[in-house]
């Protein structure tokens, strides 16, 4: 068996994300979409933090998904709970904040938001980006352009490097050999508001600590054209348009990963106004065609 110096197989990949009981039925389709486009070869491990109440549920939910190539770790959310004391928002969030200091068996892990859907091949490519010696490999967020005030004043960030914290391939390495896993430590128990803003909850914090050496990666591991911000329709025009699309939805054909961020989701699409998302008709349609092709998969199997 061959392997890397993080002491994995050659063709494994790490992946970690937390969720909650009635976000299940979306994590199902997110790890459908990856054993459908990924290699034969890879092997994927997959940790998914859940309220200890749950866990037990978890592994039995998951397990028509579970293979030699797809192993599933149902582990604790609720041990990050004593370590997150943050302003807004709680420890299911700002878990992944911790992880460089959880994950210390590993070099690098891939962190996905629940809300993601691979329609693409090319979670290999992402796992294998060169981002050298740099904390994170992240996507832009393109909706920089409405809060500039704030990245530039309260996160000191570079609207080049303001990235998306829905994917992240993270050195866990680096993060900790630098201190920085440290100082992710210390902000989620003890946040300081009069140094830093809370406006993005967790993403915020990654930007702010890890802002000095972030390597940006390919819009298409984390495009998030299909999210609900109504307010961000120009921004995501004006940076698809920067980077070769003419129309912003043509980057979809590209997409290896869609991100339905935002409070809406497409699966609501009875209580979201047209003005709060202006992709509505589109992420619907493929938010449908990604569910059916889901349970179709499930037949197959039962």
């Amino acid at each position: 068996m061959q392997t890397n110096k993080g002491g994995l197989e050659m063709n494994e990949i790490i992946i970690a994300s937390t969720t909650t009981i009635d976000r299940l039925d979306k994590v199902y389709i997110l790890f459908n979409s990856i054993k459908k486009t990924k290699s034969p070869e890879t092997k994927i491990t997959y940790y998914l933090f859940v309220p200890c109440n749950d866990i037990a549920y978890c592994i039995e939910y998951f397990k028509p998904l579970v293979s030699t190539d797809f192993y599933v770790v149902i582990s604790n959310l609720d041990i990050f709970a004593p370590y997150v004391h943050t302003p807004a928002r709680n420890h299911v969030y700002y878990a992944k904040c911790l992880f460089p200091s959880y994950f210390t068996q590993y070099k690098k892990i891939l962190y996905l938001d629940v809300d993601m859907v691979f329609v693409n091949k090319g979670i290999e490519d992402l796992w294998n980006e060169n981002i050298s010696d740099s904390y994170i490999g992240a996507c832009i967020d393109p909706t920089w352009q409405h809060c500039s005030n704030y990245v530039f004043d309260k996160i000191n960030c570079k609207t080049k490097t303001y990235f998306n914290a829905g994917m992240m391939l993270l050195n866990l390495e680096r993060i900790r050999e630098e201190g920085k896993a440290k100082e992710l430590r210390d902000w989620c128990m003890s946040w300081n508001l009069r140094e830093l803003a809370c406006n993005c909850f967790d993403q915020t914090l990654l930007n702010y600590i890890l802002r000095e050496k972030t390597t940006m990666i390919n819009f298409k591991y984390n495009n998030s054209l299909l999210s609900c911000l109504g307010i961000a329709k120009d921004a995501y025009t004006y940076y698809l348009n920067s980077i070769g699309y003419a129309k912003p939805e043509d980057s979809l054909n590209d997409a290896v990963i869609l991100h339905f961020c935002g409070a809406n989701k497409p699966w609501e699409y009875h209580n979201i106004k047209d003005s709060d998302f202006p992709y509505k008709k589109e992420a619907v349609e493929i938010w449908s065609i990604i569910t059916v092709d889901t349970l179709n998969s499930v037949k197959k199997k039962g």
